[in-house]
C-alpha cells in the first residue's frame, strides 16, 4: 500500500496488483510445464543418442575382437610369420583404439552438449519469468509508486512554495525533497531529474577516474630514463624500433627508390597505418562515437593525396597494390569466406528463423523510413537505392562497399566517384547508429519490459566442440580454401552464370557467400582446417584493416567530395535509416519471443553501423557485447544479401549515363 494513494487508487492498486500476480501465477505455471516437457523430451533424445553410442562401441569392440581371432587362425595355420602377425597385431589395436577413442570423445561432446541444453532450458525459463515479473509486477509498482511520488512531492512542495526563498534556494529544496521522497520509498520510480543526476555523478567519477590514471601515468613519464622512453611499447612495437621504422620509410621517400613493387606498398602503409591509428585511439569522443583508428586512417590517406603529402612514386605504388594486383579483392574474399563458414551452424539455422525475420523487418523499416526521407529531399530512386539505401546497408566497408565498388566497376560505373560517396554516407550512418544505441538503451532502462539486459532471445544456445588447434599447414589450407572459393564464384560469375544468361549480374562475392554457407550446413570442411581459417580472417581482419583504410582514403576518397558529401539531405536519409532500422524491430520483437531493445540493436543498428567495427562501436555503447555473434549475423549474412541485391540494382540502371555518386 502508499501513503498518498487516495482509497479509490489504492483499491485499484491492489485490483490490478492481484490480477498481476495471477496472470504472473498462471504464465509461470505454463512456463514450468513448458520446461518440463522440454526437459523429458531432451532427456528421451539423450538417452537414445548415448544407446546408440553405446551400441557403436560394443560393434567395434566385437569387430575388434572377431579381427584378432581371424589374424589368430591365420597365425596358427602358418599363413604369417612372428614379424608379420605382430606388425597386423598391433595395427589392428592402433585402429580400433583411435576409433574407440573417437567414439569417447563424440559422447564426452554429447554430453556437455546435453548439461549446456539442460542449462539453457533453466536460463530460458528464468529469463521468462524474470521478464514476466517485470512486465505484470514491477511494471504495476512502477506506475502506482510514481502517482504515490508525485503526490508526495507536491504536499512537500507546498509547504515551501510561500517561504520567502530566492529561484535557487528554492530549486535547491526541491531537488532535496525529491532525493528524500526516493531514498524513504520502493525505489520503484525514479524521476528523471534524480536519475539524470545519478548519471551525470557516474560520467563525472568515471572522468575524475580516468583523470587520475593519466596523472598517474604522466607522474611515472617524468621519471622515466632514455632507456625506458625509447623502449615504450606502441602497437607492439618499442618505440626506438618504431623511429627507425619510420626513418626508413622517410629515407626512401626522400631517395626516391620507391618502386611500385607490392613490398613497399604494404611496408608503407603499414607503418603510417599504425601511426596513425594509434594516435586516433587515444583520442576522446572519437575513438569511441566518430568512427576511431578505422575512420582516422581513411581521412589522413584522403589528406595525404589532397596536400601531396606522399612521392608520387609511393601513390602509384599504393594505387598498383590496391587496383591492379587486387588486394582489396583478397581482403574480401578472407572475410566474406571467414564470415559464412565460421558461423556456427546452429547459429545459421536459428537465424533463419526468428532472427532472421528481425533483421528483414530491420531492413523494412530502414527502407520505409528512409523512403519518407527520400520523398522529403526529393531524390530520384536511383540515388536513393544507389547512393544512400546500399552504402548503408550493406557490410561497412571490406565485405560491402568495396565490393560494390566492383560491382558498380563492372556495370560501367566511376567506382572511384561511388566509393567516395558511399564510404561517406557510411560512416555518417555509423556515428548516428552508435548514438542511437545509447539512446535505446536508456529506453531499456526506463522501459525494464523491453530490454533483456544484453539477452536476445528467452532461450539461448550453447554447444560446445572437440578441441583442435590451428597447426601451419592448416593455415595454408585455409589460404588455399578461401582461393579455391574465390576461382569457383569467380567461374560461376563470369562461365556460367552470366549477366546474359540470367539478365542481371550476381558478382562473384555474392557465389562466395552461397559456396560458403553451402560448406558450412554440410560441414564438409574439418575443425582444424576451419581453425586455420579463423586465424587467418582474425590477422586479416584485425592487423590490415587499418592499412587498408588508410589506402581506401588514398585510392578511392576525394576528399573535397567527401566533404561535400556531409549535406542535410545525407544527414537527413541516414538519420531516416537508423530510425526505421531500430524503431522496427523493437515492437516486432515480441512477435518472436526476443527482447526489443536488443532486437533493435543487434537486428537494426548492427546494420545500419559499419560492418564488424560499428557493430563493435554500437554494442560497446549500449553495454551489450553479448550480443557479438548476432550483430556479426546481420553484419554478414544480412550484408550479403545486400551485396547480391547490390548486382541487381547496379544492372538495372546500368544503361544509364548518369554518372553514381554525391556531387
Amino acid at each position: 500500500m502508499y501513503k498518498f494513494l487516495t482509497t479509490e487508487e489504492n483499491e485499484k492498486y491492489v485490483s490490478k496488483k492481484s490480477n498481476s500476480l495471477v496472470i504472473f501465477e498462471k504464465k509461470s505455471k505454463k512456463l514450468n510445464a513448458y520446461k518440463e516437457k522440454e526437459y523429458f523430451k531432451m532427456e528421451k533424445n539423450y538417452q537414445k543418442c548415448k544407446l546408440s553410442f553405446l551400441n557403436k562401441r560394443e560393434k567395434l569392440k566385437n569387430k575388434l575382437e572377431l579381427s584378432k581371432k581371424v589374424l589368430e587362425e591365420k597365425y596358427q595355420s602358418n599363413k604369417l610369420n612372428d614379424i608379420n602377425y605382430n606388425n597386423y597385431f598391433s595395427s589392428l589395436e592402433e585402429i580400433y583404439s583411435k576409433k574407440l577413442l573417437n567414439l569417447d570423445e563424440d559422447l564426452d561432446i554429447m554430453e556437455q552438449n546435453y548439461v549446456l541444453a539442460k542449462q539453457d532450458i533453466e536460463d530460458g525459463f528464468q529469463n521468462s519469468v524474470n521478464y514476466n515479473e517485470k512486465v505484470y509486477i514491477r511494471s504495476i509498482e512502477k506506475k502506482f509508486a510514481k502517482i504515490d511520488f508525485k503526490k508526495q512531492f507536491k504536499i512537500e512542495k507546498s509547504k515551501i512554495i510561500n517561504k520567502n526563498t530566492d529561484k535557487k534556494e528554492f530549486k535547491l529544496r526541491l531537488l532535496e525533497i525529491k532525493r528524500s521522497i526516493y531514498e524513504n520509498s520502493n525505489k520503484e520510480y525514479i524521476p528523471f531529474q534524480l536519475a539524470f543526476i545519478n548519471w551525470k555523478q557516474r560520467k563525472k567519477e568515471n572522468f575524475e577516474l580516468w583523470k587520475l590514471k593519466k596523472q598517474k601515468q604522466l607522474i611515472e613519464m617524468k621519471h622515466y630514463s632514455f632507456k625506458d622512453w625509447i623502449t615504450l611499447r606502441i602497437y607492439t612495437i618499442p618505440l626506438y624500433l618504431l623511429l627507425i621504422m619510420v626513418g626508413v620509410v622517410v629515407a626512401a621517400f626522400i631517395t626516391g627508390i620507391v618502386t611500385d613493387k607490392m613490398i613497399y606498398a604494404f611496408s608503407i602503409l603499414l607503418t603510417l597505418s599504425i601511426v596513425f591509428g594509434v594516435l586516433f585511439t587515444k583520442i576522446p569522443i572519437w575513438n569511441k562515437y566518430l568512427g576511431g583508428a578505422l575512420i582516422g586512417c581513411m581521412i589522413i590517406g584522403s589528406l595525404f593525396v589532397k596536400f601531396n603529402v606522399l612521392p608520387t612514386e609511393v601513390e602509384t605504388s599504393i594505387k598498383v597494390w590496391f587496383e591492379e594486383q587486387d588486394f582489396v579483392g583478397f581482403y574480401i574474399s578472407v572475410l566474406l569466406v571467414g564470415a559464412v563458414i565460421l558461423i556456427p551452424k546452429k547459429m545459421i539455422v536459428k537465424a533463419t528463423g526468428g532472427f532472421f525475420a528481425i533483421i528483414i523487418i530491420g531492413t523494412l523499416g530502414a527502407t520505409v523510413v528512409g523512403l519518407l526521407g527520400m520523398l522529403a529531399t526529393g531524390l530520384s530512386m536511383k540515388e536513393f537505392l544507389l547512393n544512400y539505401w546500399l552504402p548503408i546497408l550493406c557490410s561497412g566497408n571490406g565485405g560491402g562497399i568495396q565490393p560494390i565498388g566492383e560491382i558498380a566497376a563492372q556495370n560501367g560505373f566511376n567506382k572511384k566517384d561511388w566509393m567516395s560517396s558511399a564510404l561517406t554516407v557510411s560512416t555518417v550512418a555509423s556515428i548516428l547508429s552508435v548514438i542511437m544505441a545509447g539512446i535505446l538503451s536508456a529506453i531499456g532502462k526506463v522501459r525494464p519490459s523491453l530490454s533483456g539486459d544484453g539477452k536476445l532471445v528467452k532461450k539461448d544456445i550453447h554447444t560446445t566442440e572437440r578441441k583442435s588447434e590451428a597447426k601451419d599447414r592448416n593455415i595454408a589450407v585455409a589460404v588455399l580454401i578461401i582461393g579455391i572459393i574465390y576461382i569457383a564464384s569467380d567461374t560461376l560469375a563470369n562461365k556460367v552464370f552470366t549477366k546474359d544468361m540470367i539478365g542481371i549480374l550476381i558478382p562473384n562475392y555474392a557465389w562466395m557467400i552461397v559456396i560458403g554457407i553451402t560448406l558450412n550446413i554440410l560441414n564438409i570442411i574439418p575443425r582444424e582446417i576451419k581453425k586455420g581459417i579463423s586465424k587467418v580472417n582474425i590477422f586479416i581482419s584485425k592487423q590490415t584493416t587499418w592499412l587498408l583504410m588508410f589506402a581506401v582514403g588514398m585510392v578511392y576518397i576525394n576528399f573535397d567530395k567527401f566533404v561535400n558529401a556531409l549535406s542535410p539531405t545525407t544527414l537527413l536519409l541516414c538519420l531516416s535509416f537508423v530510425v526505421g532500422a531500430s524503431i522496427f524491430p523493437l515492437f516486432a520483437a515480441k512477435l518472436f519471443k526476443f527482447y526489443g531493445v536488443e532486437s533493435a540493436i543487434a537486428g537494426g543498428l548492427c546494420m545500419t553501423a559499419q560492418g564488424g567495427a560499428g557493430a563493435i562501436m554500437v554494442l560497446g555503447t549500449s553495454n551489450r557485447m553479448e550480443l557479438m555473434p548476432w550483430g556479426q549475423i546481420t553484419c554478414r549474412i544480412a550484408g550479403s544479401v545486400i551485396l547480391i541485391l547490390a548486382g541487381v540494382f547496379f544492372s538495372i540502371y546500368a544503361n544509364e549515363a548518369v554518372p553514381v555518386g554525391l556531387l
